[in-house]
């Protein structure tokens, strides 16, 4: 599997997961909630998919930046978390800026369920995240050994 695909489909599983956080963070945050935004969580949905987008391509960037970094693998993997927070934080601001022109406290409320989403997604592709570094190690080394004959 490579960079990207393994990406892909960590960045949609948080897609899937992140309505559903944010549903179950209204319940716990204020109960009166609910009723106004239940409509609302497929339209967040979509919206989420598309204001992502700039976080997947910085989270790209940063596993190709991860990925030739001389970790071991659990010190990859603590840096994957770091650097998806990041990206979704850079991104988050960046929107938040865009569209009210200053980072409101209102829409900080609605960063703890991306960033639950976005540490899930990447907890439970574990696996896939670690047979990635393996292999995209020995490619790596494989190519390299290649242009030096």
């Amino acid at each position: 599997m490579g960079m990207f695909a393994h990406i892909s489909k960590t960045w949609a599983l948080a897609q899937i997961l992140h309505p559903i956080i944010f549903f179950i963070y209204l319940v716990f945050v204020d109960l009166s909630e609910v009723e106004f935004w239940l409509p609302w969580i497929f339209f967040i949905l979509i919206f989420s998919v598309f204001a992502s987008i700039p976080s997947l391509l910085i989270a790209w960037l940063l596993l190709y930046v991860i990925s030739h970094a001389e970790f071991r693998p659990g010190e990859k993997l603590i840096a994957w978390f770091v650097s998806v927070m990041a990206a979704i934080l850079f991104n988050f601001i960046l929107l938040s800026v865009a569209v009210d022109g200053v980072i409101s406290e209102e829409m900080f409320g609605m960063l703890p369920p991306s960033l639950i989403a976005a540490v899930l997604s990447i907890l439970i592709r574990v696996r896939p995240f670690i047979q990635f570094q393996s292999n995209y190690k020995i490619k790596t080394e494989k190519i390299n050994h290649e242009n030096i004959s």
